[in-house]
């Protein structure tokens, strides 16, 4: 707290009109302080679940920035990167089938769009519109719960370990300094690449891979990267790894849940 004195004119007036007094000078409120900074906008980051208005069982895996694979349980995974703006989204995504498997006309790939509205760590639910390459089109919604999850702390140490396909029999080593590496017995497909932690306050983890070695109708996945993203979940036993990856040189996808072995 601080006095404001009296110009001298002021002071003159004041001591003439009191016979030679000096009143107390009258504390002056100090003045306000800067505005409180408005909260920081929600983002959509969040390892999300729930389904779509086909039926279909989907997990979501977004970083803070917006970038998404969301991936369905019958192999298709859409992957973009979501704009928000108050309680709304919106994205543009492409759409990939898992290596293997074709739409009903045929192609392999699509591109889309969604919007709608979330509530950040609470719920997404967004109408998509998609069409194939080929030029078949549909329309679904879905609608995704968060998953607590996705506060746990991610690091190289806690990432650590073997994992199993069991759909190929295909272990999944990362080692303590994040170097990925699988061997498929039955393509001979090699995959070597990295594992990194994107932001060690929360559990999602930036993969990155390259194919070698492949025979058979596998050859065209040589020398293609895949590249997508990853989370811990500790609330299954024994724990899993959430995977889901594009290799856009090839046209496809890769996703799956794997317990440590």
């Amino acid at each position: 707290m601080f006095r404001r004195l009296l110009p001298v004119s002021a002071f003159v007036l004041v001591f003439a009109g009191c016979g030679g007094g000096s009143g107390p000078l009258t504390p002056q409120p100090e003045p306000p302080g800067p505005p409180e900074p408005p909260p920081p906008e929600a983002t959509p980051g969040g390892v999300w679940q729930g389904t779509s208005s086909l039926g279909i069982g989907i997990v979501g895996l977004v970083s803070e920035s917006g970038d998404f694979h969301f991936m369905q349980e019958d192999g298709l995974q859409l992957v973009g990167t979501l704009t928000t703006s108050g309680d709304g989204l919106s994205a543009n995504f492409v759409g990939y089938v898992p290596f293997g498997k074709k739409f009903k006309d045929g192609s392999t790939t699509g591109v889309g769009s969604l919007s709608g509205s979330f509530a950040g760590r609470s719920s997404i639910s967004a109408d998509i519109s998609f069409t194939t390459s080929r030029g078949t089109a549909s329309e679904s919604t879905l609608e995704l719960s968060y998953n607590p999850i996705y506060e746990r702390d991610s690091s190289l140490s806690a990432v650590a370990g073997n994992y199993l396909d069991t759909e190929r029999n295909v272990v999944i080593n990362v080692s303590d300094d994040g170097e990925f590496f699988s061997q498929d017995p039955r393509s001979h497909c090699i995959t070597n690449g990295t594992v990194s932690v994107i932001d060690p306050a929360f559990n999602l983890y930036r993969v990155e891979y390259e194919f070698s070695n492949c025979e058979g109708h596998n050859k065209n996945l040589n020398g293609t990267v895949a590249e997508g993203f990853a989370a811990l979940d500790d609330t299954q036993s024994p724990e899993v790894l959430i995977l889901g990856v594009e290799v856009a040189a090839a046209g496809y996808s890769f996703a799956g849940v794997f317990p440590r072995s």
